[in-house]
């Protein structure tokens, strides 16, 4: 039996048994924002923090309580993702640069993340205080998020 071996590949990888599409890919599937990422809960297990973007697509955290029946029907069962999603809080507002990572404090209340200025790659540590409500952190000249304190001081210092 004298099987040719090039005829055996010819018929296993004909054109019309292709794989692959030639299309590409959109940019905005390779490169845009996820839904939401890192997902991590308080240690008391009281809230839920994750990153998704803000109404402007920029990477942000946002806070979901746990504990509030806000995700309930009036039938007492457990509302859809996309019903719940509508009462989860905004706690950051960075305009231009995305938050990448999220942390908690042992004191299940203050969110840590880094982020630099303008691409500037001089990290800071911040700390905000993730059960603040935006009534109770407000004022006039504020966007009702709950303030952002920077702890690592200066100008060219990475946390």
């Amino acid at each position: 039996n004298n099987v040719d071996s090039r005829n055996i590949g010819s018929r296993l990888f004909s054109n019309s048994e292709r794989t692959t599409s030639e299309e590409l890919i959109p940019r905005e599937i390779l490169f845009g924002n996820p839904e939401n990422i890192s997902p991590t809960l308080s240690p008391d297990g009281k809230y839920l923090a994750y990153l998704a973007p803000s109404p402007e697509g920029v990477m942000n955290i946002f806070i979901r309580d746990l504990t509030s029946k806000q995700h309930e029907d009036e039938n007492g069962e457990e509302e859809e993702e996309e019903d719940i999603k509508k009462h989860d809080r905004m706690i950051t507002n960075e305009p231009k640069r995305a938050i990448r990572s999220v942390a908690w404090a042992y004191d299940c209340e203050t969110i840590f993340y880094m982020n630099d200025f303008d691409g500037d790659e001089n990290f800071h540590l911040f700390a905000v205080d993730a059960t603040a409500l935006p009534s109770e952190s407000s004022s006039d000249d504020d966007d009702g998020m709950p303030p952002v304190r920077d702890l690592t001081p200066g100008k060219n210092v990475k946390a």
